[in-house]
């Protein structure tokens, strides 16, 4: 008898533990899920909003003289073999090879050392241009022809 008091008594100490442990676990169980809910919110958060610096770079006077356009990553010399349409020059490099300029409204142009446009550029004509690649396309920052300015 003496042990089936105490099997019962064991019994429910144990239901209790068992009981006490589970109601405990559950608000853990709401919280973990909550915050795992809070981190999935913020990084719909951060990928909705723009990255901005924090402190926004101090306002600079514009120039008065529009500089040069800066040069870009890469340099291809060599002649003009056509134009097409308003923004495209192929040119041949020594080697032979053609490649496809591309310009754009932020293209500056120089023939001898002065200003000049897209259609004073002519087949025959020598050319060297700074570009990057951008989308497979040589992305011309500027492209000019003449003698070269001492350096």
């Amino acid at each position: 008898m003496k042990h089936l008091l105490m099997s019962v008594g064991a019994l429910v100490t144990g239901a209790l533990l068992t009981a006490g442990t589970m109601a405990q676990d559950t608000p853990r169980t709401e919280r973990k899920a909550e915050r795992q809910a809070d981190r999935q919110e913020r990084r719909v958060e951060r990928q909705a909003t723009p990255q901005v610096p924090a402190t926004p770079p101090a306002a600079q006077p514009a120039p008065a003289v529009q500089p040069a356009a800066p040069a870009q990553g890469n340099v291809i010399e060599g002649q003009v073999v056509r134009v097409i349409g308003n923004n495209q020059v192929v040119v041949r490099t020594p080697d032979g090879k053609e490649t496809i300029l591309y310009t754009n409204p932020q293209t500056t142009y120089q023939l001898n050392n002065q200003p000049a446009a897209f259609t004073d550029f002519q087949p025959g004509m020598p050319v060297t241009a700074n570009y990057n690649v951008q989308n497979g396309r040589h992305m011309v920052g500027r492209i000019f022809s003449g003698p070269r300015r001492n350096r």
